[in-house]
């Protein structure tokens, strides 16, 4: 078979990318042939395998048109690909950037589309699928997220046509959700072509070995965006150090949020406490992970798989981890790790204690963390899944 894989981004970014990558190569060794599409503002390129497609630059009526309706430019370029490449099944993952030209491209060359959904945008404009007060939200869009306060007038109606023609388009794709949580909410939400395939990780290429920890060390790895929850986190650090005096937090990534955090921490005194690392190039992540006695999680939005608890977990890592979405599939209350309610902080400083304070835990936690992804997030079980979807699409 000839798979396309389309997505937003064409350089790495976060868990989407990790996966998708990861998810190309394998399917490239079973013998099948991989192809990429991409865009970016700053480069173009083009070779046997790969067409990342250079946006021009655009005022800001052309970028919103561009954006929510539609763009010939990425149309026509992908069309072109596609009569290139020949591709039997066309694979999107974060498609947020051109969804209608992209679509519109597939369906002018009749390419079936699969696509894994990574994010709960596809039934929620906010991105969260919680409400301002903390409810998990039902999903959808509509006058709901004015009333809610959501999201603000103008975007509502900037969305509002596009969302009705991307549903539109999107009827006959096959949605791949990678947790029950968002198989149940896309199906909630009128989606019927909707598949649970979980995600997977190669443990075998993670050292587990719980001698390398370094006493009393937390980390966080992701985007630092609100919906990630990192306030609550450094908010629960001073109640941490009252118990554990020489705990350290590690925080990984970059985001808009950034300076806020930053910001906290000197309010709260707790700057030698408390390390900004940036972001972490991935060959590095792996030292990061075996330092760490946990990893922490305290997500205030409706997340997915978080591949950062898989990587935490294969590395043999506990993982305290907010109670929504789909993080109680991967962490096992007081097995694995801990469950704590989102928004937190005295649930976060009680649970870290906890592992920190008890030496057999925390090394009982780590074997069956190990264990769990071992078990249920198999190569071979996704790889032989996925094949056998895009064979009953092409």
């Amino acid at each position: 078979m000839r798979i396309l894989y389309v997505h937003d981004n064409c350089y790495h970014v976060g868990g989407a990318e990790t996966y998708l990558f990861s998810l190309m190569e394998l399917v490239k060794e079973s013998g099948h042939e991989t192809y990429f599409f991409s865009t970016d503002k700053v480069k173009e390129e083009k070779n046997n395998s790969a067409y990342i497609y250079r946006e021009p630059n655009k005022n800001r009526i052309s970028s919103h048109i561009s954006h929510y309706y539609f763009d010939f430019g990425v149309y026509n370029a992908l069309r072109k690909w596609l009569k290139k490449v020949k591709p039997d099944v066309m694979h999107l993952n974060l498609n947020w950037k051109y969804p209608v030209s992209i679509i519109l491209a597939a369906r002018s060359e009749k390419i079936p589309v699969v696509q894994t959904i990574h994010d709960i945008r596809v039934v929620c404009i906010s991105g969260l699928c919680v409400k301002p007060d903390g409810e998990v939200c039902e999903g959808g869009f509509g006058t709901k997220c004015l009333k809610n306060g959501c999201i603000s007038f103008k975007r509502y109606l900037y969305n509002v046509l596009p969302d009705k023609i991307k549903r539109y388009l999107m009827k006959d794709t096959l949605f791949i959700a990678p947790s029950r949580a968002f198989e149940m909410k896309l199906k909630e939400n009128g989606m019927k072509n909707v598949v649970y395939l979980p995600h997977f990780i190669d443990s075998s290429k993670y050292e587990f070995n719980v001698e390398n920890m370094e006493r009393n060390n937390i980390l966080f790895v992701g985007w630092l965006g609100r919906h990630k929850g990192v306030q609550y986190l450094i908010q629960a650090f001073p109640s941490i150090l009252k118990q554990i005096p020489t705990a350290k937090l590690h925080i990984i990534g970059e985001g808009e949020e950034r300076e806020n955090l930053e910001k906290l921490v000197k309010k709260l005194k707790i700057e030698k406490e408390v390390v900004f690392n940036g972001k972490v190039p991935r060959s590095k992540m792996f030292e990061y992970y075996q330092k760490a006695n946990v990893v922490i999680l305290p997500s205030i939005c409706m997340e997915n798989s978080p591949y950062v608890i898989h990587e935490a977990m294969a590395s043999g890592r506990p993982v305290i981890g907010s109670n929504i979405g789909g993080i109680p599939e991967l962490v096992e209350d007081w097995k694995t790790g801990f469950l704590v309610e989102p928004r937190n902080p005295n649930q976060i400083a009680e649970k870290v204690i906890q592992i920190l304070s008890d030496e057999k835990l925390l090394r009982e936690m780590a074997v069956n963390a190990r264990k769990r992804v071992e078990e249920k997030l198999k190569v071979e079980y996704h790889i032989n899944n996925i094949l056998s979807i895009y064979k009953s699409l092409s």
